[in-house]
């Protein structure tokens, strides 16, 4: 199963300082169809306005991936540790890929897994399904995902039961 989610039918929430788009169900944003997928619960899209950040807040038993489309970011935690990631670079990473157009990857989703791959940059198509930049694809019982580069592309998928 490909399920292509399109930036556009994303949720969404504008506070500013924070405009963010959600893959799946987040805050105020609800939709039963959209509850996670496998082991992912959280996928969101978000523009920080410069100057401005989320306050600080805990974090437990998750694993958070940051790519930085444009611009770049500074992250301090509690402990005083502080990082800049700049545009193209990620904090933590489950998998990435960057292709060139007319390239294309190929990768094997194990049976009973569910993987997430977004188009951070760029189209692509998958497995013969268009995708336009920051798009959704839920995957799932399709063995071999093939992933073709329509443009320039940067992508990250995210495979968990």
């Amino acid at each position: 199963m490909i399920d292509i989610r399109k930036f556009d039918s994303l949720g969404h929430a504008d506070h500013g300082w924070l405009d963010a788009r959600h893959h799946f169900s987040f805050a105020n944003y609800h939709d039963p169809k959209r509850m996670g997928w496998g082991a992912l619960r959280v996928w969101n899209d978000d523009a920080i306005a410069a100057q401005s950040g989320f306050p600080p807040h805990p974090h437990r038993d998750m694993e958070i991936i940051t790519y930085v489309r444009t611009g770049a970011i500074t992250h301090r935690d509690s402990m005083g540790n502080s990082g800049r990631t700049a545009a193209g670079d990620v904090q933590v990473m489950s998998a990435a890929a960057t292709v060139n157009a007319g390239e294309s990857v190929s990768y094997d989703l194990e049976p009973g897994r569910h993987a997430y791959l977004v188009a951070a940059k760029g189209r692509i198509r998958v497995n013969g399904t268009d995708a336009d930049p920051r798009d959704g694809i839920a995957l799932r019982d399709v063995g071999t995902i093939e992933v073709e580069a329509l443009d320039d592309a940067e992508l990250v998928l995210v495979d968990s039961l």
